[in-house]
C-alpha cells in the first residue's frame, strides 16, 4: 500500500507522475498523473480495497435550460463502432456483478463511473465506457438523439412528444414538491449569477427542450469531450500500469 512509483515503471503508459500525498483519512495514498499528449488529469487513490472504481468526468458548462448535457449522457451509452447495440447498457446491468453502472449529469460536469470487486470485469466495462465515450454511435445516428432525447411521433390519432428524457422531466414536473423546491433555486441562481452557467439547468426543462436539436447535442459533444477536459479517478486493487497504458489507448490520438 502506498509504494512511489519509479519512472522506469510507468514510463511506457503515456501518463507522467506529478504528485503523491499521503491521504490517511481515505485509507491510502493519493497519485496524480498527467497524460502526456493530451494533459488529461487521473487520481489513483491506492487505498488497497477490494472494490475497483473508475469514473471519468467531463467539464460541461450548459449555456441554456435545453438539456443537452443530459441527452448526450443518455445518448452515448447507447452503443459505439466497438459494441455496436444500443442496448448494450441494460445487457451489460442485468448480467454484471458491479456494485454501480452509472452516468451522472450535474450542474456543470459530467461523469460517467464503475465499482466492482471483479477485476475482469472492472476492465471490460472501461472498455465499454470508454469506447462509448469516445467512438459513439451517436455521432452518425440521428435516431439516437431522437429515442434517448426528444422527438414527435404519431400514436392514439395524435401527434405528440416521446423520449427517454423527456419522459424523465415530465415525470418529474408531476412532483409538485420537487417543481417548488426547483423553483426557489432557479430564481436564487438566476439573482446570483444573471445569464451564466451556474443559472442554466443542465438537465433541462420540458418547454427547452422541445427545442434542443441534434446538433446542438453534437456541438457539446466536440466541445467538451475530450482528453484535455477530462480527469479520471481511481482507487482499489489494481494494476494501476495497466488501467494507465488502457486510458492511453483512447487518449492518445488526441493532441493537446
Amino acid at each position: 500500500l502506498g509504494v512511489v512509483f519509479a519512472e522506469e515503471s510507468y514510463s511506457g503508459t503515456g501518463f507522467e507522475l506529478i504528485k503523491t500525498q499521503e491521504a490517511s483519512d481515505l485509507g491510502g495514498m493519493l497519485y496524480y498523473f498527467r497524460h502526456i499528449k493530451t494533459g488529461a488529469e487521473v487520481i489513483f487513490l491506492d487505498n488497497d480495497s477490494e472494490r475497483r472504481d473508475f469514473s471519468i468526468g467531463f467539464k460541461t458548462p450548459p449555456i441554456d435550460n435545453k438539456g443537452a448535457n443530459h441527452v448526450l449522457e443518455h445518448s452515448l451509452l447507447c452503443g459505439s463502432e466497438k459494441y455496436p447495440t444500443k442496448n448494450i447498457m441494460p445487457y451489460v446491468r442485468g448480467n454484471a456483478l458491479a456494485e454501480s453502472i452509472n452516468a451522472v449529469t450535474s450542474d456543470d460536469c459530467t461523469y460517467y463511473e464503475i465499482k466492482t470487486p471483479n477485476e475482469k470485469e472492472y476492465y471490460n466495462l472501461i472498455d465499454i465506457y470508454m469506447n462509448g465515450i469516445f467512438h459513439p454511435l451517436l455521432l452518425t445516428d440521428e435516431n439516437i438523439f431522437k429515442q434517448q432525447g426528444i422527438r414527435l411521433e404519431y400514436a392514439n390519432g395524435k401527434v405528440q412528444y416521446n423520449g427517454v428524457v423527456y419522459n424523465e422531466l415530465k415525470i418529474k414536473s408531476l412532483d409538485s414538491t420537487e417543481n417548488s423546491v426547483n423553483f426557489l433555486a432557479d430564481a436564487l441562481y438566476d439573482s446570483i449569477y444573471g445569464d451564466t452557467a451556474p443559472s442554466c439547468n443542465s438537465g433541462g426543462s420540458i418547454e427547452e427542450l422541445k427545442k434542443l436539436t441534434y446538433q446542438d447535442v453534437l456541438n457539446v459533444y466536440h466541445t467538451y469531450y475530450v482528453p484535455s477536459n477530462s480527469i479520471t479517478y481511481l482507487a482499489g486493487k489494481q494494476d494501476i500500469q495497466k488501467t494507465l497504458t488502457v486510458l492511453d489507448s483512447f487518449f492518445k490520438a488526441f493532441e493537446k
